[in-house]
């Protein structure tokens, strides 16, 4: 049923009163190879539960690209950097579609589109590519509608999804002639995620709408739609039924006095409904902002009325006083004569009655469009209007008429405030090390370690990440072990200074990696330093031995091996081979026609002999092996060099040494990775 507003025609009440690192010069590290990894879509862990109250500025520029502008951020919070990846949007609505928190850009554009973005990633899967700032977007939703649109908006118009609907205008090509149709989407799924959309109802649009609205009217919990039809005066109110029809219960119509915008908020919360607030073309002393209330049934009665000269063309409501009743501002066309009249006009009524702005703005009467929210967290909000090279945003208008102006060239008409990073942002996933480094002394012919690590995955600890190990380049002086192929893990490191020479700096670098391609910091580098210090060291640090073909107790002639002992010049030192039993002193031998030579102890009945030619740094030692004398296949032996190094005894060096004895030897080859 159809009823025509009652009191519209009365003139207005009287006017209310007046009241912002290290420099890498080493190499890399050594070796352990984690298992091979089937990659797999990364979940980026749930954001903290800090609530973050700052609203952003998205508005559509020149060429048709959504942009943002964020101008306060709570500490710790990065700055929301977004903007679309192609241009050509001509309009956009905010919502939040997929109920996590934080509101969505729905957009309309060239080539019949409809998208849905989410600018500010907070949960879920994360693309590396699609980063700005630190913070990660998506596109959710893309569809090619059956007709060019011209409007957009979100509501609550169904009880099944935690989300919100989509409403969208378009011109159907498809029908002959080409009719305006309404459609409301919304997403089946129990957990909405907006990813997938249905149509809930439709209806062909026998009127040009020129704009749309919704909100909880009637307070039965899904939201009504509210249309205006400029062009021909009529605004609409519509419910959808049980029958899922979209029924127009209210509908006021007047060609003299032509409605022109409209918006649903809370302007007087001396009452629980919300109220419809509209404007209309209409002269003095006839109201040209209408504000309704549902009373009942299919009616609407008035709650207040002002008459403007000129009319306001658009309306917007935000809560500039902090108390939770939304204030209205409008803007309109003044012309040059009749004196300085306000362009931008700010109202409130019921308990923000004293509430007043008014501000003459540019002569052109440029500024054509406007939106509310609360920029700065402070619980109050602020507002922001728009033209087509510029944005002023006011920090205060409760207090003070001062703006702040951002120069952007956009689309002119286009601009919306809301809370697209509310519960905070996802993070990609890294790799971290509890070490940046490892840098050790050590005496020349000694071992450090182990020393650990512990990897992580450094933003969301509780999702792991595959990764190898290697050391670029590969040293004999370190090795790396990996408690596990995934975070977290322990990597234990352990140093090897036997073969070094002192006064040396020596050092790789661990090289950790994940074959995921959407880590952030792989591959993740530690480098390991070996200072080494006065010593004495011995080259080879182990000795191994294979004799064949062999028989354990046959007869085989000697071979020799040699040992250099470097270090520190001027060290003395000394050497036995111990295997079982006790071994002598060491001996001079005396050989004609040669330098004197040390002969060194040794008990293993295998190694027949052990000389030296000086007990002094440097100096070479030379060991003789009986294979006839090994007692089985494989066989060992210890080297301890003792020695004094600048006139302090040092820790003994004890070195292996090993035999085997093989009929036969075959040889597997190498692989390296």
């Amino acid at each position: 049923m159809k009823r025509v507003c009652e009191e519209c025609d009365r003139e207005a009440g009287m006017a209310s009163r007046l009241g912002f690192l290290l420099a890498r010069f080493l190499l890399a590290v050594v070796a352990t190879a984690a298992a091979l990894y089937s990659a797999a879509p990364v979940q980026a862990a749930p954001p903290a539960q800090t609530v973050i109250h700052e609203d952003e500025i998205i508005y559509i520029d020149s060429a048709g690209y959504i942009r943002v502008i964020d101008p306060r951020q709570p500490p710790g919070h990065p700055e929301v950097r977004w903007s679309s990846p192609t241009g050509g949007w001509r309009d956009l609505a905010l919502g939040d579609i997929n109920a996590d928190g934080d509101d969505e850009i729905i957009a309309i554009g060239d080539n019949n589109v409809l998208a849905v973005y989410d600018p500010v990633v907070a949960t879920g899967p994360v693309d590396p590519e699609n980063g700005a700032g630190g913070i990660f977007w998506e596109k959710l939703y893309e569809t090619v509608l059956p007709g060019k649109p011209d409007l957009i908006a979100t509501g609550a118009f169904e009880t099944l999804s935690a989300g919100a609907e989509i409403v969208v205008v378009f011109e159907d090509q498809g029908t002959s002639p080409p009719q305006r149709r309404l459609q409301i989407l919304y997403d089946p799924v129990n957990d909405p995620d907006g990813r997938t959309w249905n149509i809930l109802t439709e209806m062909v649009a026998e009127d040009t709408w020129t704009d749309l609205a919704a909100g909880n009217l009637d307070g039965a919990g899904v939201d009504e739609l509210v249309l205006v039809d400029e062009e021909h005066g009529k605004l609409a109110v519509y419910r959808r039924e049980t029958n899922n029809l979209l029924n127009p219960f209210y509908v006021n119509t007047s060609e003299s006095k032509r409605w022109s915008d409209a918006k649903v908020g809370q302007v007087d919360t001396a009452q629980s409904l919300p109220e419809l607030v509209a404007i209309r073309n209409a002269e003095p002393p006839l109201a040209s902002l209408v504000v309704q209330r549902f009373s009942g049934g299919d009616n609407f009665k008035d709650v207040h009325l002002k008459d403007y000269d000129p009319a306001p063309r658009f309306v917007w409501l935000a809560d500039v006083t902090g108390n939770g009743q939304q204030e209205i501002f409008m803007l309109r066309d003044v012309g040059s004569t009749g004196g300085i009249r306000p362009r931008l006009v700010g109202r409130g009524i019921g308990v923000d009655s004293a509430f007043r702005l008014e501000l003459p703005l540019d002569p052109d009467n440029g500024y054509r469009y406007g939106a509310g929210g609360d920029l700065d967290g402070d619980g109050k909000d602020e507002i922001a209007i728009l033209r087509d090279s510029k944005i002023n945003i006011f920090y205060d208008p409760e207090s003070s008429a001062i703006s702040t102006t951002v120069e952007a060239l956009t689309n002119g008409r286009t601009i919306q405030m809301g809370n697209l990073d509310a519960i905070g942002h996802a993070r990609q996933d890294s790799l971290a090390a509890s070490r940046g480094e490892i840098n050790e002394t050590l005496a020349a012919g000694t071992r450090g370690g182990p020393y650990t690590v512990q990897l992580a995955n450094g933003n969301n600890p509780e999702t792991a990440i595959p990764f190898f190990v290697r050391l670029d380049p590969p040293v004999a002086a370190i090795s790396v072990n990996a408690s596990s192929d995934r975070t977290p893990a322990t990597l234990s490191v352990t140093l090897d200074a036997t073969e070094l020479l002192p006064k040396g700096v020596y050092g790789a670098n661990i090289v950790v990696y994940t074959p995921r391609t959407d880590v952030a910091n792989s591959p993740l580098e530690i480098p390991v330093i070996i200072n080494v210090t006065d010593g004495i060291a011995a080259r080879p640090a182990q000795t191994n031995l294979l004799f064949t073909p062999c028989r354990v107790g046959e007869p085989a002639p000697p071979v020799t091996s040699t040992l250099e002992i470097l270090g520190t010049q001027g060290s003395t030192f000394d050497v036995q081979i111990i295997g079982s039993g006790s071994g002598a002193q060491a001996t001079t031998v005396g050989k004609e026609g040669a330098q004197t030579a040390i002969e060194w102890p040794s008990n293993v009945p295998w190694v027949t002999s052990v000389t030296s030619n000086s007990n002094t740094v440097p100096g070479t030692v030379e060991l003789t092996i009986d294979p006839g004398a090994l007692p089985d296949p494989f066989n060992s032996a210890t080297i301890v060099i003792n020695g004094v190094v600048q006139g302090n005894a040092i820790t003994p060096r004890q070195l292996e040494l090993t035999a085997a004895c093989a009929a036969s030897a075959r040889y597997l080859p190498i692989l390296s990775r």
